[in-house]
C-alpha cells in the first residue's frame, strides 16, 4: 500500500513562521514558562486553531509480555488430565503522556484523540483500535502430580509521531507548539504475533494436601 509521507522540518517551519519554535512540552528556546504535554493536547478542541498528528512511520507490531490467562489446572492423578480452559482478556492502550484515550472525556483530550485517529486512518487505510477483548477456550493437558496453566503474549502495535498545534494568538508566547507522542494498543488483526502456550510444573507439597 502506498502511504503518504508527512515529514516536516522544524527549521523550515521556523523560517516560514518567523517565530521561535518550541519543540515538545517543557523544552523552550528561552526562559518563558511552558505548558505541559497534557495541557497542550487539551487545547486540541479548546483553543488551538488546528491540531494535527504527524506519524513518524507505520505502526510496529510485536508480541506483548507473556502473562497467565485463565485458571491453573491441578492434577491429583492417577492419570493425565485434560481440560478446556476458557479465558477472556482485554488489552488496553497506553501512551507517553499517561492519559487514557479510551476514557477520554469531553473537554479533556477528545480533540487530540480525534486528530490522531483521523490521521492514522487517512495515512494507513484502517482504523486504530484502543482496546481489544478476546475470549477463547484452549485445551490444557497435565501429567499426574503436576499443575498446568496457559500463558499468552498478546498481539500489540505501537506508533510514534508529533502533534502540531497552531494558535491564532500566542499561547505561552508562541503560535506553534509540538508534542512528541507514542501510543501502544492491542492489534487484534495481527494474529501472527500472538503466542499462547502451556506451562507445567510439579505441584508443591502444600498443593498436594488439597487433593481429596
Amino acid at each position: 500500500m502506498h502511504h503518504r509521507t508527512r515529514r516536516f522540518g522544524v527549521a523550515a517551519l521556523v523560517a516560514a513562521a518567523g517565530l521561535t519554535i518550541v519543540v515538545g512540552a517543557g523544552q523552550t528556546a528561552h526562559a518563558d514558562p511552558s505548558p505541559s504535554s497534557i495541557e497542550l493536547l487539551q487545547m486540541c478542541d479548546n483553543g488551538a486553531d488546528s491540531c494535527v498528528f504527524h506519524p513518524d512511520g507505520g505502526p510496529s507490531l510485536f508480541a506483548g509480555d507473556p502473562h497467565q490467562i485463565g485458571t491453573t489446572l491441578f492434577n491429583c492423578g492417577p492419570g493425565a488430565a485434560a481440560k478446556s480452559v476458557a479465558w477472556t482478556e482485554t488489552s488496553a492502550e497506553s501512551n507517553s503522556i499517561g492519559i487514557s484515550f479510551v476514557n477520554a472525556q469531553e473537554g479533556s483530550i477528545v480533540g487530540a484523540l480525534g486528530a490522531f485517529k483521523s490521521e492514522f486512518e487517512i495515512t494507513y487505510g484502517h482504523r486504530w483500535g484502543s482496546s481489544d477483548a478476546t475470549s477463547r477456550a484452549t485445551d490444557v493437558k497435565v501429567a499426574p502430580g503436576d499443575k498446568g496453566w496457559l500463558v499468552r503474549s498478546s498481539p500489540m502495535q505501537r506508533i510514534s509521531g508529533t502533534y502540531e498545534l497552531r494558535f491564532g494568538t500566542r499561547f505561552y508566547g508562541h503560535y506553534y507548539w509540538y508534542v512528541p507522542f507514542t501510543i501502544t494498543a492491542a492489534a487484534p488483526d495481527a494474529t501472527d504475533t500472538e503466542v499462547v502456550s502451556q506451562r507445567e510444573q510439579p505441584m508443591t507439597a502444600g498443593e498436594k494436601t488439597q487433593c481429596g
